[in-house]
This record gives C-alpha cells, sequence and structure tokens, in this order.
C-alpha cells in the first residue's frame, strides 16, 4: 500500500533550505556511500522488498564503527529475537540506543549481516568505536553493511524506521536532497523515479515504495539523496506520461527541500 496524507495536513517544511536539525551521526565506514539502486524506500527495480535501510561498505570483513555515542542495546545474532520479518534475518547485528535524543524521540541504529560481532550488551561506545566487521550472515546477497535508523522502538521494523540518509553527515562540501512526489490530490507517489543531474553526475532515486519505509516526522518526505555537491541540480521526473521539473541549490552541510506536485488525482 502507497503511503497517503492530505497535503493541507502535512507538515510543510519551506522550500529550499531547512534547518530541521538532523545529521547528527557519523558514517558507520568512513567514505562508504549507499548503493544507489537500492536506497531506503527503493526495490532494485521491483527485484526486492521496499529497503528499510541503506547497504554500504561493500566487501568482507570492513571494520564498522559506532555512528555516534550511545549503549549497545543488542548485540549477537537474531534467532532468538526478531529485528527484522523473521529470525535470522540479519543474522549477527548490533543495535545501540543513541544517546542524542531528538524531537523527545529515542534513537537507535541498527547494524546488520556482520560477519563478526565485536561489541557487548551495555556497552558505552563512542563515536566510531568498533561495533563489528561487514559480512553476509543472515538474508543478504554478498557482503556488506546493513544500516538502519529507528525511533523509539527498537524491535519496530515497520514504522520505526527512518532514512538513514537524512541521520549522517554528508561528506566534506556536500549536502543532502530531501523533497516530497505529490498527485494534484496531496497523496504521496510510490516508486516513481526522480533523476538529479548535479555538476558532477547523474543521479536517480525512487521514491518511496510503502508505509513501511515511512518518511521523517518533520520533514514528511518521500525521497532522499546525500552527498550533492554544493550548488544547484536540476530533478525531473516523468508520471504518467507527463515530464516534471524543478531545481535546487544545495548548500554544504545542510537539507535542501523540494515539493513537486503533479496534475493527476
Amino acid at each position: 500500500m502507497a503511503p497517503t496524507g492530505d497535503a493541507n495536513k502535512l507538515r510543510r517544511p519551506p522550500v529550499g533550505v531547512t534547518n530541521e536539525p538532523h545529521l547528527l551521526f557519523a558514517r558507520p565506514v568512513a567514505n562508504s556511500a549507499p548503493s544507489s539502486q537500492y536506497r531506503f524506500g527503493m526495490s532494485y527495480d521491483g527485484r526486492l522488498a521496499p529497503h528499510h535501510g541503506v547497504d554500504t561498505a561493500p566487501g568482507l570483513g570492513i571494520p564498522i564503527g559506532a555512528a555516534g555515542p550511545g549503549t549497545v542495546f543488542w548485540a549477537g545474532d537474531d534467532l532468538t529475537e526478531v529485528f527484522g520479518t523473521k529470525n535470522d534475518f540479519y543474522g549477527n547485528l548490533v543495535v545501540v540506543k543513541m544517546e542524542a535524543v531528538w524531537n523527545g524521540h529515542t534513537v537507535y541504529t541498527l547494524y546488520g549481516h556482520m560477519s563478526q560481532v565485536a561489541a557487548t550488551v551495555g556497552q558505552v561506545v563512542a563515536t566510531g568505536d568498533l561495533l563489528g566487521f561487514t559480512g553476509s550472515a543472515g538474508v543478504a546477497y554478498g557482503p556488506h553493511l546493513h544500516f538502519e535508523v529507528r525511533l523509539d522502538d527498537p524491535y519496530s521494523y515497520f514504522g520505526a524506521v527512518r532514512n538513514p540518509e537524512l541521520w549522517y553527515k554528508p561528506i566534506p562540501g556536500a549536502g543532502i536532497i530531501a523533497g516530497r512526489l505529490i498527485n494534484g490530490a496531496g497523496r504521496f507517489v510510490p516508486g516513481a523515479r526522480l533523476f538529479i543531474n548535479c555538476k558532477d553526475a547523474l543521479r536517480f532515486v525512487d521514491t518511496y515504495w510503502d508505509q513501511g519505509t515511512p518518511p521523517d516526522d518533520v520533514l514528511v518526505e518521500n525521497f532522499a539523496v546525500s552527498d550533492i555537491p554544493q550548488g544547484n541540480c536540476n530533478i525531473e521526473t516523468t508520471v504518467r506520461g507527463i515530464r516534471y521539473a524543478t531545481s535546487v541549490y544545495v548548500p554544504p552541510g545542510e537539507i535542501a527541500f523540494v515539493i513537486i506536485q503533479t496534475q493527476d488525482k
């Protein structure tokens, strides 16, 4: 089921730069970027279930660090505790209750598919402290890190997840583009592909597919892409045969927000 909502009831961030505090954390693996074909809410061209996090750091045995200060909530396998859709979904994982509180919400970060766990429950960690190593345990097609951000309920696979690209800092000199693609009635348009043309490259991102990958509580976005270099970017999409386009300036270290509304209902 696609996310729905009356646009008049949604909190509307200003079109342009938003000062809503996000970008609180470091990357679990430095200089690693998420898989462009399987970002949060995307389905890898319909081949996989909508993604509840980001996949990054492809390779076996790469050290994984804590995204920020916190306390280890879970460390080990998920044979007895369910953090995904079933047991042995993440294989070996670590969940950290973050020290940072956001808008009254407790924030948890999850690190899945590890080859080896190097943390223990109750351990207090600082940014970058070793949690484990990348692997392919659980439901995985190859060794990598699956990284999630969850609010309030560390066990909730549906509903608690939020897009990690709005939570970790972009690379130096870059920012984030987030936005909302809605139809004429103000409802989210699911699974639509947007092309983002910036000075360094042409990127694409699909809008979130379903309610299991919900938007941010404040931004109410249905797409986001990090590591956009400072400067102007053109964004376009085609919905029901009609092309829509806009542009946005991306400042370094901030989130630029856009809203695209289609004609159809």
